[in-house]
């Protein structure tokens, strides 16, 4: 039914994406220098040679989850770099290759990274080692949403959390509880949540933060969703293709 619902809404995605019908300044230049942006950036031959290594090596196992592909890779670093966090949080470990698309724009800047997958941990370890000394592991996702917590506290930044994989139930009620914390108590919090074509958990945790978004702007193509919860930006949802 998904990619049935895709395939029938993507002339109309396609025709907003290049803007039209966008009247927010800020959308408009969010989709159309972000999310739709094609001009090369400085650190993507580092993240696509990080993504051709796990590629590679998962190609061999049949039953492995698919390696986040190389379009997306970029526009996560592009998202960050657009954002500018000190410190993002990350929920499920995806090969590594989300985690270094969000640390390769700004050379001191920190991961709070909940990873629970050893099997793919072995691949994200040979990734993640440049970034080592940047990265705090957490197996359990409540010690990782309390060391993030203190971490913005401290350094006075909005929250920014990329949701790669949830593990469980447990996980993501409290996944959901603390975003809405957030977007209740934030000036502004940026959530990125993947795989909502793929994962009944995702899919839920999307449908859920999307209507109780009490203002900014959400932009999906169904595959993903990027969340951004503003205050002074007024509750808009974009329906797109990126």
């Amino acid at each position: 039914m998904g990619r049935i619902h895709r395939y029938r809404t993507a002339l109309s995605r396609r025709h907003r994406s290049g803007g039209f019908g966008i009247h927010s300044p800020f959308a408009f230049n969010f989709v159309l220098n972000v999310l739709r942006e094609r001009l090369p950036y400085y650190a993507y031959d580092e993240l696509l040679s990080l993504r051709s290594l796990v590629a590679a090596s998962v190609k061999k196992y049949k039953r492995h989850p698919a390696v986040i592909s190389s379009k997306n890779a970029k526009m996560l670093f592009r998202i960050t770099n657009y954002f500018k966090p000190h410190c993002t949080l990350q929920v499920g470990i995806d090969y590594g290759i989300a985690t270094a698309a969000t640390l390769l724009p700004d050379s001191h800047s920190t991961c709070i990274l909940h990873a629970t997958h050893a099997s793919r941990f072995v691949l994200a370890q040979q990734v993640l080692q440049p970034f080592e000394q940047r990265i705090t592991t957490h197996a359990l996702l409540a010690e990782a949403l309390d060391s993030f917590a203190s971490q913005i506290a401290a350094i006075g930044q909005q929250p920014f959390v990329v949701v790669n994989s949830i593990d469980n139930d447990n996980d993501l009620l409290a996944l959901r509880k603390q975003i809405f914390d957030w977007f209740d108590s934030c000036d502004e919090a940026v959530v990125i949540i993947r795989n909502i074509d793929t994962s009944r958990r995702m899919k839920l945790l999307w449908n859920e933060v999307k209507q109780h978004l009490p203002h900014g702007h959400s932009y999906t193509n169904e595959k993903l969703a990027v969340v951004v919860a503003r205050r002074n930006l007024p509750l808009q949802h974009f329906l797109l293709w990126f």
